[in-house]
């Protein structure tokens, strides 16, 4: 039996024919979908000026459009695999012949069971050895479909790939843009340089900022930044003029930054990505008052102080002034009136010591002004004001009086007193006063109570011996009482009550003023019967 080696020759190269055809055409149309998309998204990105999330919408969709083709065109054209029973049949319908070439196969398979004649089975094979010599296994084969492929192929390559070798800067920024999501830009007339400022993503709350940009290649008359408050719609533009001294460089200032904003530079056909400028909050702070009051007013302070209102502080108090903020505080001071006292750190905040200064023992109310440093470098806009409420130590109130103003000059005058303090009474005093008949005058005074414990009300009745004074008739004595109040380490305050004046008389003088004294009684008494009465009215 002769073999069949011509016939498996001959479909070995129609299946290699056939497969250059399928996948050249189906590698062909991948490639200038490829090629196309990616000229499409060029165009557009472009044109538009896309940013990143509208890139990043266009990749998927480029990629959406070639996932499409390999399912479409490629996955079909790698899946095929023809086998030579195949190839056979296709070659019996091109030259017309029956189905001696698929059983000539068949029947010389050596690996396939076999029935019926071996006689015939060989005759069968010799007969289609002989007879494929004669046979045109590509009848029928067309190279049209590769042709036309190739053809759009070579075109798509001149239209897309030759203009992207010639202009490789355009390609090297489509490239970084669309499959990085970079921020390269497409080259442009006006080229910006370097944004000179801000120089950082950051600048203080409430500060003006400053935009400078410069610029090369062709110059524009101006250019502008289009700002942006992050999270909102608020939007404004800031003009940027080109510098009289240097027509390169390009500045414009936006008053005031009270939220983070974002900011895109635009000079002549440049501009840049969108860039991030951060608002560095000021520091927030607070001012604490640490009152000390005098030990003798710590008591009475304690008992009545008002958390509401820290800032007051009894007279002789020493004030202690803390400073804490929400971020790092590096330095502070405080003013008041033309002097100015540098702020200590301590525990994480800033600290006045009051020693030497004007809050180390308080007589007055005093305003103050703080203004911290912190460590972003920033103040605050305007010094925080403060004021010390001074709750003074009143002097002593007293009143005195005497039952007679007439004595004898051996007499013991009664005298009744009366003296009160906000916080304490540390002694009582007699001062007094004798002018005599020939108006010579002899002054003296003596202490006459210590009230034990420095009571805040205090009452007694002095008797006041006249005869060491030695008086004589027509004489005059002047008395007044003084109530000194307790300062601790500190003199007191005092206060005199009023004048009371004694006239020094005799036995007979003192009657008389006695019988007076008796008629005045006896008209006020008539004055306040009548009155009851209605008598008169």
């Amino acid at each position: 039996m002769k073999t069949l080696s011509t016939v498996h020759h001959g479909l070995r190269r129609l299946r290699g024919f056939r497969a250059m055809v399928r996948l050249g055409s189906a590698w062909s149309a991948w490639i200038c979908v490829v090629l196309w998309a990616l000229a499409g998204a060029f165009l557009l990105d472009y044109w538009m000026r896309m940013g990143r999330l509208e890139r990043g919408i266009l990749l998927l969709a480029v990629l959406g459009v070639i996932v499409w083709t390999v399912v479409r065109h490629l996955a079909p054209a790698l899946r095929v695999r023809e086998n030579d029973v195949a190839l056979a049949l296709l070659v019996e319908r091109h030259q017309g012949l029956n189905s001696d070439l698929v059983a000539a196969l068949q029947f010389a398979d050596a690996g396939r069971d076999q029935y019926g004649s071996g006689a015939l089975r060989e005759a069968v094979v010799d007969c289609t050895a002989e007879a494929s010599g004669s046979l045109d296994f590509l009848e029928g084969f067309s190279r049209e479909q590769l042709g036309r492929r190739a053809a759009m192929l070579v075109a798509t390559v001149l239209l897309v790939i030759a203009p992207a070798a010639v202009f490789p800067r355009y390609t090297r920024a489509f490239l970084d843009r669309f499959f990085l999501l970079g921020g390269a830009h497409y080259p442009t007339r006006t080229i910006i340089e370097r944004i000179v400022s801000p120089g950082g993503d950051a600048t203080p709350y409430g500060r003006p900022v400053v935009f400078q940009v410069r610029a090369g290649g062709q110059i524009p008359p101006a250019g502008h930044v289009r700002v942006q408050a992050v999270g909102s719609d608020l939007a404004t533009v800031v003009t940027l003029a080109p510098d009289p001294n240097d027509p390169a460089l390009f500045a414009g200032k936006l008053q005031r930054v009270l939220d983070d904003l974002s900011y895109t530079v635009h000079l002549g056909d440049a501009y840049t990505e969108s860039r991030l400028l951060r608002v560095i909050p000021l520091p927030l702070v607070s001012v604490r008052l640490d009152v000390t009051p005098p030990a003798y007013a710590a008591e009475a302070f304690a008992a009545e102080r008002d958390p509401a209102k820290s800032s007051l502080a009894p007279e002789g108090s020493r004030v202690g002034l803390e400073v804490s903020a929400d971020k790092p505080l590096v330095s502070g001071s405080v003013a008041v009136d033309q002097a100015g006292y540098t702020l200590s750190a301590r525990d994480g905040a800033l600290a006045l010591d009051p020693g030497g200064t004007v809050f180390e023992k308080v007589a007055e109310p005093m305003r103050f002004k703080v203004q911290v440093v912190d460590a972003d470098g920033l103040s605050l806009e305007r010094p925080i004001s403060g004021v010390v409420q001074v709750l003074p130590d009143r002097a002593p109130r007293i009143a005195a009086a005497a039952v007679s103003r007439y004595v004898l000059p051996t007499a013991k005058a009664m005298i009744m007193l009366k003296a009160l303090d906000d916080y304490g009474l540390s002694k009582i005093v007699l001062h007094q006063i004798v002018t005599r008949t020939d108006a010579n005058q002899v002054e003296s005074s003596v202490t006459i109570a210590t009230p034990p414990k420095n009571p805040t009300q205090f009452a007694m009745w002095h008797q006041l011996k006249l005869a060491p004074l030695k008086l004589l008739k027509g004489d005059r004595l002047s008395v007044t009482i003084e109530a000194i109040d307790y300062r601790g380490d500190d003199p007191g305050r005092g206060t005199q009550s009023d004048p009371i004046t004694f006239l020094v008389t005799d036995r007979q003088g003192l009657l008389a003023a006695m019988q007076k004294l008796d008629d005045r009684m006896i008209e006020r008494l008539d004055e306040i019967i009548r009155a009851q009465l209605g008598i008169g009215d």
